[in-house]
């Protein structure tokens, strides 16, 4: 009984490892897009990320650390299929007042109405997760996506891809790809 007790703790450290949260942010992307204008959206391909979604990663050598507002995961598999996954959590903090014009509706009351201004304060968090995916042949594939909101976009062969929202984050400091790749080991 005695040596079962201290097997079961050791067995919980065994099957934790961490995870790649490349499947859910597809999903929910995918979500998002169709809710959000599908038809405007048909430009937006998944397919080229998904393979990596459902890799087995028990085989790849796991890295994490941190640098500033970022938390970076690596996975690695050495050999002939040198792949290597990086997931990047990012936060950013929203912390603004706005000023912006209210336009009415009605063309009467626009007339007979002053110009009015709104203040808009905007205090939130917003993380985002980043995907580079390194393939053997050295080519990148970039998946940038915010946790709540859905995808903000990605990269095939250095091209960019961005989906149409009825409506965009304000205030928001959205990831620079440059600034990211600086964080890549």
């Amino acid at each position: 009984m005695m040596r079962l007790y201290l097997l079961i703790p050791f067995l919980f450290l065994q099957t934790h490892r961490p995870q790649l949260q490349l499947a859910h942010d597809l999903k929910k992307d995918k979500e998002i897009i169709m809710q959000e204008h599908g038809g405007y959206n048909r430009h937006i391909d998944f397919k080229k990320f998904e393979p990596y979604a459902r890799l087995d990663l028990s085989n790849f050598k796991f890295e994490e650390y941190s640098i500033g507002n970022n938390v970076i995961k690596k996975w690695t598999r050495s050999g002939q299929n040198q792949l290597i996954l990086y997931q990047i959590l990012t936060k950013t903090y929203v912390d603004r007042v706005i000023h912006q014009k209210a336009i009415p509706v009605d063309e009467d009351v626009r007339k007979n109405q002053k110009e009015k201004y709104e203040t808009v304060k905007i205090k939130k968090q917003v993380d985002f997760r980043s995907y580079f995916i390194v393939q053997p042949s050295g080519k990148q594939l970039i998946y940038i996506t915010q946790t709540n909101d859905g995808l903000y976009k990605y990269y095939v062969d250095g091209k960019a891809y961005l989906p149409l929202y009825k409506a965009i984050g304000v205030g928001i400091k959205y990831p620079d790809v440059d600034e990211l790749k600086k964080l890549l080991k």
